[in-house]
């Protein structure tokens, strides 16, 4: 339940009322099952059985889990792309592990690309700075690709701060790295406000938007679940 059962909601476009009142009045479909992600520990051991290989402890796990009726064991393909990308350095299984549950996707270069730098600096001097990526833009953006190009650099700033909140010791521009975050955000705010003037590109936009809104949330979702405790959950996993 909730202490606000009653409410009122609308839309960024008018034309998505419609659609809302749908949904709003659809009666919520029954969980059939719940998602689950492995521990550390459990990714740590099978690792360590792999000779410290995270990624053909993730290929084992993925093969050989087993879990309950009610639960189903979420995908690792993010995380399996994560471990390739940062094979070449040598982390300690710890570090790469954390680095890989990351709310980073795979098949996004420029977020990718920043993992990889921050891990190779983290590595090699055990500080890592927020001036590695590329400065916040003082316009909005003036299309949908330069739209793009400012949320890939929000996401690599989102990146950093929940980097920087596992390693505090070796992020040292936390600061720097919120306020230039909010700058970002600002601009986007700003284009999206500016092309969505623009009625004849408002559907067009409206889907790119959701698209990668959707996208950004199971991200997030995925890192949340792969950093909690899942012992608490009544499932048990079998390798076999």
């Amino acid at each position: 339940g909730t202490a606000f059962p009653e409410g009122t909601v609308t839309t960024l476009d008018p034309d998505d009322q419609l659609d809302m009142r749908e949904v709003m009045a659809m009666t919520p479909a029954p969980v059939k099952a719940a998602g689950v992600f492995p521990t550390n520990q459990l990714l740590k051991m099978c690792a360590r059985a792999q000779g410290g290989c995270l990624m053909k402890a993730l290929k084992t796990f993925a093969q050989g889990a087993q879990v309950s009726s009610d639960y189903f064991l979420t995908s690792l393909v993010d995380m399996m792309g994560l471990a390739v990308l940062l094979a070449p350095v040598p982390l300690h299984l710890d570090h790469r592990l954390v680095f890989c549950l990351s709310p980073t996707n795979s098949s996004d270069a420029e977020s990718s690309n920043a993992l990889l730098i921050f891990a190779q600096h983290f590595h090699e001097r055990g500080i890592v700075s927020v001036r590695l990526l590329a400065d916040p833009p003082s316009t909005p953006p003036r299309d949908e690709e330069q739209l793009r190009q400012y949320e890939s650099l929000h996401r690599q700033y989102d990146l950093y701060l929940w980097l920087g909140n596992r390693f505090e010791a070796a992020f040292i521009d936390m600061d720097l790295a919120h306020s230039q975050r909010q700058l970002v955000s600002e601009c986007i705010a700003e284009g999206l406000q500016l092309l969505g003037q623009n009625k004849s590109g408002t559907k067009k936009l409206r889907k790119l938007v959701k698209k990668k809104l959707s996208a950004l949330s199971e991200e997030v979702t995925r890192a949340d679940l792969g950093s909690r405790n899942q012992d608490r959950i009544a499932a048990s996993f079998h390798l076999s």
